[in-house]
């Protein structure tokens, strides 16, 4: 395929851009269990990062591969029907363990569904919570008012009940202010999520021009230090992380405040960062890997030399425990209180455990030589089955599983991320038992499977690059690819993660007879994973043989039509009612988002769009043309600018904030699309965000603030 790069020198005249990158951290697979709020376990929980899915099992665990890297924080789904669906997110650097609870509907206090009709508004109360909803104050997503009948749900988190650190959205309570971007831990002073939908199913949203408000009771024991106003913050699934969103006011024993959106909102006092860390022994001095220990509103998880870290709020009290239920029900549970510690400053807390009998081995990596696979032991006791929470092996393989001592017909299982579980009976007799020999395992890292490669034959050929440097859609479907290799995507439908297609690999002669062909967006790029068959040559010498073709290609964007979800792929979420273009594409450069979008005609929603972009999204550059235009329609665009605060400066430039709107109308500007060149009567470029964006990148590149 030959390249086609028929707008970089739009993007670079416009930033000066220079190229140059540097990847985020990254983590392949996150391991679990997802339990109700009674600690029981729920099967066939739906856990999805990245386009990935998978279930949980009988024990309400599961193992994920692919996991989400937005900005280094992990992002995934869990889902459920009958229960609220809850998005977590954290750290990459952390440990590759994670606990979540999900709700049921129509819990007391905690949980309510009903139904009100949108042109008489509602107020609807969760114990002492309530959400007042305006009059004709709901709308669909894209602004069309909403006359008819409403399902709500809504739940409300105590930040001082038992299951808040793992029913809770995010995680580890990490929060962007709106002003500086710095990122601040929150002291939570209760969550609301509120979730409304027509009959349809479809979801709805409060109207622009309405706030509903929202009424938070200060929980038990908080009320000493609550400050007269707070912040609210709204979650962003996208990023995982909390969003200044309002203010809420003290009003008696009760916090009010207004939202304009509705999500997950969270009523919380923002501090600066204190580190607080630690290790976790046995009373023999062994390092216990796995331990969840819980901070307060918080919790982490042990690695598999004993240690946890998290970031907690200074000044701030807070209780270190080890609950029972997470180490085999021992007596005496650990818990103690750290007194609050003053700003960017570390504290160190270590935990003595009671010691249990171990089962210990090694794991050997046939396939390489990571072994940091999840393990547990499976067991019965008084004639029930039960499990262990997930240890981690050391770096050399070596590995100790606790369980009770009076544990019978004692398995030791395994999990291999993208693979099976290998399991081992052990003959447990009450006391210390180590395995003979290593348990051996076989699994290569993602990269390594997903390798492109072309088997001729019984000889494996690998092919150069993992990357296809051009992108596009058009009314016949998709076409990618790079010097290797070429790929037609048929009838590309967007909502579908398997797409029908053709592959042609020239130098091989290879032409598909049938292909399999899945995409997903991950990370800033989209993955496109393919196996197809065929025939093929080695040479121009060599006989015709059987041939298969398997690799995993990263991509620029696709066009993803309205962005209303990460999980699809999309644009920038800034337009996010953009009409489908006739062709479009999206690449990046230094991190950031570039698109490039055609279309016959412009349209008064177009203009109503741009008009609606803010300064404080995250920033892009967006290229638009217009096949046809006449100078009514210029017209009409530049008084849609004008009028909402935009002010022209020379060559048709209209600015706003850090926005940057550029118009050339009857240029007749010759842009290169697919096989054929289009000729663009008006073209409108969109910059915003250039200084946070050189910021961040800045701060990516090199790790330090530069305007700081």
């Amino acid at each position: 395929m030959k390249k086609t790069i028929y707008f970089l020198f739009v993007i670079l005249s416009l930033c000066g851009i220079v190229s140059c990158t540097k990847k985020a951290p990254t983590i392949e697979y996150m391991s679990g269990t997802v339990k109700d709020m009674d600690g029981n376990p729920i099967i066939d929980v739906e856990v999805k990062s990245n386009g990935y899915t998978t279930k949980t099992d009988e024990q309400g665990s599961f193992t994920l591969e692919h996991i989400q890297n937005t900005n280094g924080r992990y992002v995934m789904n869990f889902h459920k029907k009958g229960y609220f669906p809850v998005v977590r997110s954290g750290s990459v650097s952390s440990v590759g363990l994670i606990e979540v609870v999900l709700i049921k509907e129509n819990i007391e206090n905690v949980s309510k569904t009903t139904t009100f009709t949108a042109t008489n508004g509602a107020k609807v109360s969760v114990g002492n919570l309530a959400v007042d909803i305006p009059k004709n104050g709901v709308a669909y997503e894209d602004g069309t008012p909403y006359k008819g009948k409403v399902n709500v749900s809504v739940l409300y988190l105590d930040p001082t009940k038992p299951t808040f650190q793992s029913a809770m959205p995010g995680g580890d309570l990490i929060a962007q202010r709106s002003e500086t971007n710095e990122e601040v831990p929150l002291v939570s002073y209760g969550m609301v999520n509120v979730v409304m939908k027509d009959t349809k199913g479809t979801k709805l949203q409060i109207n622009e021009e309405t706030k509903s408000k929202v009424t938070f009771p200060i929980p038990e024991g908080m009320a000493e230090k609550a400050p007269a106003q707070m912040p609210l913050w709204h979650f962003n699934e996208s990023t995982g992380i909390w969003e200044e969103c309002g203010m809420a006011t003290k009003n008696g024993d009760v916090y009010e405040g207004e939202v304009a959106h509705f999500s997950w909102v969270n009523l919380d006092d923002p501090k600066e960062f204190v580190v607080l860390k630690g290790k976790v022994k046995d009373d023999k001095g062994n390092a216990l890997a796995g331990v969840k220990v819980i901070i307060e509103q918080v919790y982490a998880y042990t690695n598999e030399d004993g240690e946890y870290s998290v970031r907690i709020p200074s000044e701030t009290d807070v209780t270190v425990k080890v609950r029972k239920e997470d180490y085999l029900n021992y007596d005496n549970e650990f818990s103690i209180l750290v007194k609050g510690q003053p700003g960017n400053t570390t504290y160190t807390q270590d935990i003595v455990l009671p010691s249990f009998p171990s089962i210990k081995g090694k794991l050997e990596n046939s396939c390489d030589k990571n072994v940091s696979f999840p393990i547990y032991c499976q067991y019965e006791r008084n004639g029930e089955k039960e499990t262990t929470p997930f240890t981690l092996p050391q770096s050399n393989g070596q590995f100790a599983v606790k369980i009770p001592s009076d544990a019978q017909n004692v398995s030791v299982h395994v999990v291999i991320p993208g693979g099976e579980e290998v399991t081992q009976e052990i003959s447990f007799t009450g006391e210390d038992f180590q395995i003979i020999g290593s348990i051996i395992v076989c699994r290569q890292d993602i990269a390594s499977r997903e390798e492109p490669r072309i088997t001729i034959g019984n000889e494996v050929i690998p092919l150069k690059t993992k990357e296809f440097d051009y992108s596009g859609v058009g009314k016949e479907g998709a076409e990618i690819g790079n010097d290797d290799i070429d790929i037609k995507i048929e009838k590309y439908v967007e909502d579908s993660v398997f797409l029908n297609g053709h592959v042609t690999i020239e130098k091989y002669h290879f032409e598909s007879t049938s292909a399999r062909i899945e995409k997903r967006k991950i990370d800033n790029h989209v993955s496109i994973s393919i196996v197809a068959t065929g025939k093929a040559k080695k040479d121009e010498n060599s006989a015709e043989s059987d041939a298969l073709f398997e690799g995993t290609y990263t991509v620029p964007y696709l066009y993803g039509g309205k962005c209303n979800d990460f999980s699809k792929l999309c644009w920038d979420p800034a337009i996010p009612t953009m009409r489908t273009p006739y062709w479009a594409s999206q690449g990046l450069i230094l991190d950031m988002p570039i698109s490039i979008l055609a279309y016959e005609k412009a349209t008064t929603a177009d203009f109503s769009n741009l008009t609606k972009i803010t300064d404080d999204v995250d920033p892009f550059s967006m290229y638009i043309g217009y096949l046809k235009a006449d100078d009514e329609t210029y017209q009409k665009l530049i008084s849609y600018l004008t009028e909402n605060g935009f002010e022209s400066s020379k060559d048709n430039a209209y600015c706003k904030g850090d926005i940057y709107i550029k118009v050339h109308y009857g240029k007749d500007k010759t842009i290169k699309i697919g096989e054929s060149p289009d000729t663009f009567k008006m073209e409108v470029t969109v910059n915003t965000g250039l200084m946070k964006w050189f910021k961040n990148l800045i701060k990516r590149l090199f790790g330090f603030d530069w305007f700081s």
